[in-house]
């Protein structure tokens, strides 16, 4: 079932009053979907935790700042060591636009969990990159009854959905350590779609969840690593000469500087390519029962 929340929280050195404040809104948002939340807290002040029965800390280390994706990889392990079915993990400064079936789409998922089982990773759709309102006003009938999963090879860490992989399959995938430091001493960035990658080779699926769209309060403004365009070209060049050469073995190519994932999803992805599960909208049978 889906019932956690997993946060990686860092406000940073600048802006920490205005990260606090969208911080906030999201802990609350996810409370408010009858979430229990786990925040892996760095570096807080004593009044900037959020105090509530359903939501956990965990400190980091005094002495150091994590990066993403050791970060994440605490909250990984306290998940996969949980008896948690299914939850978010985000940033701290993301939550889900009310878009399509963003105000429901947990309740759906819970009323119908069994039929989830293809869907081990999922992304909301990004609204930088993708449009989705023609899509949405077009095909209603399908968005709006259905719950629908299409493949991908990529993960955007900002939010994302995870199945714990060691409950229902005694597996545990991690971020890799080498997107740590990139080559002008700050991370390199592409934990997240590494993440992905690692669950696809492990025979896993990973899909686009196109009901719901992401929704970056902090956006690029309070970015901790991404300074402009020219700085994002100088460490993405590198994030991909990586996953290349990490996954070359498994089909993945390379051109112009970015990979090139076609050949490797034809090889090692082993699910549907695309779900369709019908949602049943349960709240209103109570008001009949006798």
């Amino acid at each position: 079932m889906f019932t956690h929340a997993y946060i990686i929280s860092w406000f940073g050195k600048d802006n920490r009053e205005k990260r606090k404040e969208y911080h906030d809104i999201q802990v609350q948002w996810m409370l408010d979907k009858g979430l229990n939340v786990v925040i892996l807290s760095q570096h807080y002040n004593k009044e900037e935790y959020f105090e509530h029965e359903n939501v956990r800390y965990i400190d980091g280390p005094s002495d150091r700042v994590l990066t993403p994706g050791q970060a994440r990889n605490v909250l990984l392990k306290d998940f996969y060591n949980s008896d948690v079915d299914f939850a978010i993990f985000a940033d701290n400064d993301s939550v889900l636009y009310d878009h399509c079936d963003g105000p429901e789409f947990i309740n759906h998922i819970n009323l119908n969990w069994d039929k989830y089982n293809f869907v081990d990773m999922a992304m909301p759709i990004n609204p930088r990159n993708e449009p989705f309102n023609k899509r949405y006003k077009e095909e209603h009938d399908l968005y709006f009854n259905n719950h629908v999963f299409k493949k991908t090879g990529n993960c955007k860490g900002s939010l994302f959905f995870l199945k714990n992989i060691k409950k229902h399959y005694n597996k545990e995938i991690y971020n890799a350590d080498e997107f740590d430091i990139g080559p002008d001493g700050g991370i390199l960035g592409g934990e997240d779609g590494d993440l992905a990658l690692q669950f696809i080779v492990n025979g896993l699926g990973v899909y686009k969840f196109e009901n719901v769209v992401l929704k970056e309060m902090g956006s690029d403004t309070y970015s901790t690593w991404s300074k402009d365009a020219d700085h994002r070209n100088s460490i993405t060049d590198p994030m991909h000469e990586m996953w290349y050469e990490r996954y070359k073995q498994h089909g993945m190519e390379i051109k112009n500087k970015r990979i090139q994932r076609r050949n490797f999803m034809k090889r090692n992805f082993k699910r549907p390519d695309k779900l369709v599960i019908p949602y049943i909208d349960n709240s209103l049978e109570s008001l009949f029962d006798v």
